[in-house]
């Protein structure tokens, strides 16, 4: 393990381990910064969006029902996103550009796995490119850059924000969704929260809304919108049938109060070029 491994990406302090390796099946050691609360993965693999072999789109929803209800819900997220050039990072097999082009939007993708870049290539028509967001032509810009379930896959989220920054034209804005750290179920579960960093997930970074402010505004970003949604905090703890679905009650009653104290499962936000 590298000095690097320690310190935190945010604010440079070095971190103090939160959970040992194996605390939970198949988890990885996780270090926590005692200045800001950020977690991570410690020792930090390389990047590992290309060979996680995750798809968080839909795109291979194994149903026709489920593929219908990924397509309604991007139809509704692109309408309510606005207008413009859509660049979709960590694309997967490419459900979104798709979507979008039936709509006659103007997308581009980007994925780091080749394999999934050729795939949403072909799914979609359209131009799909295999790498980073650095390995995009220089003058491409756009109006929104997309990021779904990618910030906690990448070993430094300050470097992610600062290139999807790079991309936007004057007054574009970046739409996330990431594992939020500061999530009941986290508080709840612990170590054997799913949304931690294993050996089957990829995950390397966990953010809370404190975290993301802070990187919007070093990176020059502006938080027009942070919410949180899903409690689900003790389904991965319930034991039988019957258990699981008296939390489901409990967890539906909490949800409410989860979305107002920023404590839901999943960080949502749109960050605007300052």
């Amino acid at each position: 393990m590298t000095s690097a491994d320690t310190l935190c990406d945010l604010c440079g302090a070095s971190g103090a381990e939160l959970y040992p390796a194996g605390a939970a099946p198949r988890l990885r050691r996780h270090v926590r910064c005692p200045a800001c609360g950020l977690v991570w993965v410690a020792p930090r693999p390389a990047d590992v969006l290309a060979a996680s072999g995750l798809v968080y789109d839909g795109a291979r929803a194994a149903d026709d029902d489920r593929d219908a209800r990924a397509r309604a819900r991007l139809r509704a997220w692109l309408r309510g996103a606005g207008p413009g050039r859509l660049l979709d990072v960590g694309c997967g097999a490419g459900l979104l550009l798709e979507v979008a082009r039936e709509l006659g939007r103007d997308a581009v993708g980007v994925d780091a796995a080749a394999d999934r870049a050729a795939e949403a290539r072909a799914r979609s028509g359209a131009v799909v490119h295999a790498g980073t967001l650095d390995d995009l032509p220089g003058d491409e810009r756009f109006d929104l850059v997309r990021m779904n379930q990618l910030l906690e896959h990448v070993a430094s989220p300050r470097a992610l924000l600062a290139a999807a920054r790079a991309r936007l034209t004057p007054g574009g804005a970046v739409h996330l969704a990431a594992p939020n750290l500061d999530a009941l179920a986290h508080r709840v579960l612990g170590a054997r929260w799913r949304q931690l960093g294993r050996e089957d997930n990829g995950h390397l970074v966990l953010v809370g809304p404190a975290h993301l402010r802070r990187y919007a505004a070093e990176v020059g970003l502006r938080v027009a919108r942070l919410r949180t949604r899903g409690a689900r905090a003790w389904s991965l703890g319930a034991g039988s049938r019957a258990a699981r679905r008296a939390w489901r009650l409990v967890e539906q009653g909490l949800e409410p109060w989860a979305r107002l104290a920023l404590r839901g499962g999943v960080l949502e936000a749109v960050l605007v070029a300052a």
